[in-house]
């Protein structure tokens, strides 16, 4: 299991045994969220036992080098699990 901290970022869990090229994403798996949830439980309670349950940031001295091409590909869409339902207001 990967755990990303960027807002547009997706976690990821494989099965490594049947699936060593990690090619199929199984966080959306119906069948896998008790082990994603007892994944994330352990993984901040080593976070928390370590004292390293911080992300340090440094200075930045611009924006860094996140530029596109207009030409570019176009970007990915997201996964139908992340879009919210359109509601009466929207």
């Amino acid at each position: 299991m990967i755990q990303y901290h960027g807002i547009w970022d997706i976690d990821e869990l494989y099965d490594l045994q049947n699936d060593p090229l990690e090619e199929h994403n199984l966080i959306f798996d119906k069948a896998q969220q008790g082990r994603i949830r007892q994944m994330r439980s352990e993984l901040f309670k080593i976070l928390a036992k370590d004292d390293a349950n911080r992300v340090p940031f440094s200075m930045k001295r611009s924006m860094g080098q996140n530029l596109r091409r207009r030409s570019g590909s176009k970007p990915a869409d997201f996964p139908p699990e992340l879009m919210r339902k359109h509601n009466a207001k929207e």
